[in-house]
This record gives C-alpha cells, sequence and structure tokens, in this order.
C-alpha cells in the first residue's frame, strides 16, 4: 500500500516491505524586529514569515525488504544535491510548497557479520522551498 513520498522516496507498507515516516513534526513562525523608543518599551514590527520545517525518521530494516546502506547512500545523494520536491503523504502534498532537503543524520543500530548494516534509524530535515 503506497503511503506517500518525497521524490525517489516512495514509502509504502506491504506484506514483505515496510517503509515509512515516524514523527513527523513540523514548525511555522514570523520574523519580528524591536524598534528602540526614546524612554519607552521597544516596539515591535512583524517583518516576515519564517519557512516551514518538517522533520521525520525512516526506520531501514534488512528485515522489512529495505537494502540500509543502498537506501542512506540515496538519501546522502539527495540531500548533497539538494533534492526540491514535494512532499506527499497520503494523495496530498504536505503544505503549498516544495520543500528542500536541508538536512540528515543517521543512527546504525545493527551491525551484523562482516559489517552489513542491517538497521539504521534516518532523521530527514526537510524546509520549504519559495
Amino acid at each position: 500500500m503506497w503511503v506517500g513520498c518525497f521524490g525517489e522516496l516512495v514509502f509504502s507498507v506491504s506484506n514483505r516491505r515496510i517503509f515509512t515516516p515516524d514523527s513527523i513534526s513540523g514548525s511555522a513562525g514570523s520574523e519580528w524586529a524591536a524598534h528602540n523608543t526614546i524612554g519607552g518599551k521597544p516596539k515591535s514590527e512583524k517583518t516576515g514569515v519564517k519557512l516551514k520545517k518538517r522533520k521525520f525518521t525512516i526506520t531501514l530494516d534488512s528485515q522489512f525488504g529495505e537494502s540500509p546502506r543502498v537506501t542512506l547512500a540515496l538519501i546522502n545523494k539527495m540531500v548533497e544535491e539538494g533534492r526540491v520536491d514535494y512532499l506527499i503523504i497520503g494523495s496530498m502534498p504536505v503544505g503549498m510548497c516544495q520543500y528542500k532537503m536541508t538536512d540528515v543524520s543517521d543512527d546504525w543500530e545493527e551491525v551484523v557479520a562482516d559489517g552489513k548494516l542491517a538497521r539504521c534509524k534516518v532523521e530527514i530535515t526537510l524546509e520549504e522551498y519559495v
């Protein structure tokens, strides 16, 4: 069953494969400036809107149909190339804009015989691309 995607990363679940984003979180905000006044408190002025961010974790596990090293290499290539695409969960894009992949961190949880990576968690950070 198709869950969503970000570019070449296709999130899906089946009886042979589990590749889904977990702990999806987001942030939004606004930019403010403070203008000093004589003898009074600074005056606040909204100067703009911050870019929205999304962060999620993917578990790469060889037991669930993923080759952790191959998929991790693809994700690292995507962030280094500055990949920009829509984040789609379900049948709808998340937000109105595309996102750029800005950061990737990985945690190797299990390495087995011959140094084979069996399971790792990858945290991906996306930022709105305007």
